[in-house]
């Protein structure tokens, strides 16, 4: 049996070449840009407590842009920046107070939308430390161009 199984898997490994051009038999690609527990200091909240003292909260986003035809040339210009992003959200966050979580989410979506490669968003903003029985309270909200 040993035999059998180093001749089977043996044959069905790839040529040296095998590697070299995927990209012409590849149907569709997906890009997601993923930003996990991104951790602000905001206000926001509708008790008189969080419109006082800013408070903790947690973003997470999966952006669906549209694929780099253009990736061999390794360069940051051709693509959309978590860096860019991120400083989108935390200017929202550094903005003023902001009465609701959904409130939040709905402008980091318009910031996603900002970029054109951007086709799908799905923001999750978690308030960990608002209710102590809790792990967190928040919201999660998916929307993608029409």
């Amino acid at each position: 049996m040993n035999t059998l199984f180093r001749t089977i898997t043996n044959s069905a490994l790839p040529e040296d070449n095998a590697f070299a051009s995927p990209s012409s038999s590849v149907v569709r690609k997906t890009s997601i840009i993923q930003i996990n527990d991104l951790e602000i200091d905001m206000f926001i909240g509708v008790m008189d407590s969080e419109k006082e003292e800013k408070q903790r909260v947690i973003v997470n986003i999966d952006a669906e842009v549209d694929p780099n035809p253009q990736w061999q040339q390794d360069d940051i210009n051709n693509v959309v920046s978590y860096v860019d992003i991120i400083e989108r959200i935390q200017l929202i966050a550094d903005s003023g107070h902001i009465n609701l979580v959904e409130t939040f989410a709905e402008k980091i979506i318009e910031a996603c939308f900002s970029f054109a490669e951007i086709q799908s968003v799905t923001v999750s903003i978690q308030k960990p430390d608002i209710i102590g029985n809790v792990a967190s309270v928040g919201t999660e909200i998916y929307a993608e161009r029409s």
